[in-house]
C-alpha cells in the first residue's frame, strides 16, 4: 500500500515538473505567424537595432526566468526527497536545506532583477 502511494506521489511530482513549460507555451513567447510574414525570422530576434540598455534588459529577463524555473525544480526535488524520506533524519534535513536554498535563490534572482532595473533606470 505504501509503495503504491509513493508511486502515485512520484508520478504527480514528475508531472508537475513540466508545468512551467506548459505556461511558457501559453504565453506570447513566439511571434504569431502573421507577424513573421513581413520580415525575416532572424530580424525579430536580432540585437542589431537595439540599444545596449534593451539588450541588457532582455538578457536579464531571460536569465531571471531561467533561475526561477531552476528554483522551482529544486523545490520539487526537495519535496520529493522530503516525502520519500520515511523518517530518515538525514534526508529530512537535506530536503529542508534544499527548500531553504531554493528560497534564497528566488530572493537573489528578484534582487538581481531589481538591481538590473535600477542600473537601467540610472543609464537612461
Amino acid at each position: 500500500m505504501v509503495n503504491k502511494v509513493k508511486k502515485i506521489v512520484s508520478l504527480a511530482l514528475v508531472s508537475l515538473m513540466f508545468a512551467p513549460f506548459l505556461a511558457l507555451g501559453q504565453s506570447d513567447f513566439m511571434p504569431a505567424p502573421s507577424e513573421q510574414l513581413g520580415s525575416g525570422l532572424g530580424d525579430q530576434y536580432s540585437f542589431s537595432d537595439k540599444s545596449i540598455v534593451e539588450v541588457v534588459e532582455t538578457i536579464g529577463s531571460y536569465v531571471i526566468g531561467i533561475l526561477v524555473i531552476v528554483a522551482v525544480f529544486y523545490v520539487l526535488w526537495a519535496a520529493y526527497t522530503f516525502i520519500t524520506a520515511a523518517g530518515d533524519t538525514e534526508k529530512i534535513t537535506s530536503a529542508r536545506n534544499r527548500i531553504m536554498y531554493a528560497g534564497i535563490g528566488i530572493i537573489v534572482a528578484l534582487l538581481a532583477r531589481g538591481i538590473i532595473a535600477l542600473v537601467l533606470q540610472m543609464a537612461q
